[in-house]
């Protein structure tokens, strides 16, 4: 554990923005918010692959859209059946 990661912990300030991980945010199986994204790798009605700071994010679905891309955030809609951290 780095010394930013104890020191975050230590005083129970929030990862995502200390340490840029990923924050997903996840309502039923149908919509997705994912923040501290660098950028979208991959796009497809059954994929969205997402480059973040720590991770490469994988989404798997059906009928998968993006209803909205900012800097550093994504909001996904349609049926996600896994998402998986590379």
């Amino acid at each position: 554990m780095s010394i930013k990661e104890k020191l975050t912990e230590n005083m129970q300030l929030p990862k995502e923005i200390i340490l840029n991980y990923p924050k997903l945010t996840v309502l039923g199986k149908k919509d997705i918010t994912v923040e501290n994204i660098i950028g979208v790798i991959e796009f497809d009605e059954d994929i969205v692959r997402l480059n973040t700071e720590t991770h490469i994010l994988n989404i798997y679905g059906l009928n998968l859209e993006i209803k909205s891309l900012s800097l550093d955030e994504v909001q996904i809609q349609g049926k996600i059946e896994k998402i998986i951290f590379e």
